[in-house]
């Protein structure tokens, strides 16, 4: 798990401005907006709110690092000063929770709604392996609780449409990841897709999950795994990892 500094990382001479979240993706760096066809409901950017607020990690309770001067013709070539520097803004603003803060769905409930039962041990099984999911994706806890329930979301309304209604809403969700990247989509959707196989080395069960719920054709998930591995990248570059 990675230590989050206490206080903001010095700027070295020649930073660019420290990574934040893009416009419409919510994140304890950007305010929270609705997206809508695809997106979020009011409901969910509440929920999302109050979990960020509870952990602490709302745009409101932090103070982001001061923004470096970017000299012209350096964007391009990151000295490791300013990838070292850029990595600890990461930290700063989406620090990594660890697997006991997730706050996991109702999953009692969801097999209720499935016209299914679940005993005390089958429970207890599907909590931990979701929290080891989003424990080794290393998300932040406000996004990781988003991720979760919107996973779970997703897979009831799913296992209700015919595999023609299903076709039809995947074309969908594609359409509204293609315009809301416009060209950079193809090169978003191999980050995340690189991601998603990183995280699926070490739990298989992970991407079965994803294909057989219908949550990783699910416009709201990509746009959180998409702008997630963007900022691990950002993280491990200059640490020799990912």
């Amino acid at each position: 798990m990675t230590d989050v500094p206490s206080g903001a990382p010095a700027a070295p001479a020649g930073a660019p401005a420290a990574p934040a979240a893009p416009a419409g993706a919510p994140g304890p760096d950007a305010p929270l907006v609705h997206v809508d066809n695809g997106g979020f409901t009011p409901e969910q950017v509440q929920m999302m709110d109050g979990w960020m607020r509870k952990a602490g990690t709302h745009p409101d309770q932090q103070q982001a690092p001061a923004a470096p001067v970017v000299p012209p013709g350096t964007e391009a070539t990151p000295s490791p000063e300013v990838m070292a520097y850029e990595a600890q803004a990461i930290d700063q603003g989406f620090p990594i929770a660890d697997s006991r803060e997730f706050e996991t769905p109702n999953f009692s409930g969801i097999a209720s709604s499935l016209g299914e039962s679940l005993s005390n041990e089958q429970l207890m099984q599907v909590d931990t392996t979701a929290r080891a999911w989003l424990s080794t994706m290393e998300l932040p806890r406000g996004i990781g609780n988003f991720v979760a329930s919107e996973c779970a979301r997703i897979n009831g309304i799913w296992d209700t449409m015919t595999p023609a209604t299903q076709a039809t809403w995947t074309r969908q969700q594609e359409v509204f990841l293609e315009n809301k990247y416009g060209a950079e989509w193809p090169q978003k959707q191999a980050l995340a897709q690189d991601f998603i196989r990183q995280v699926g080395a070490k739990h298989p069960d992970f991407i079965t999950f994803l294909e057989d719920s219908g949550a990783g054709n699910a416009a709201s998930v990509v746009c959180m795994i998409v702008e997630h591995a963007t900022r691990q990248e950002v993280r491990y570059r200059s640490r020799g990892r990912k």
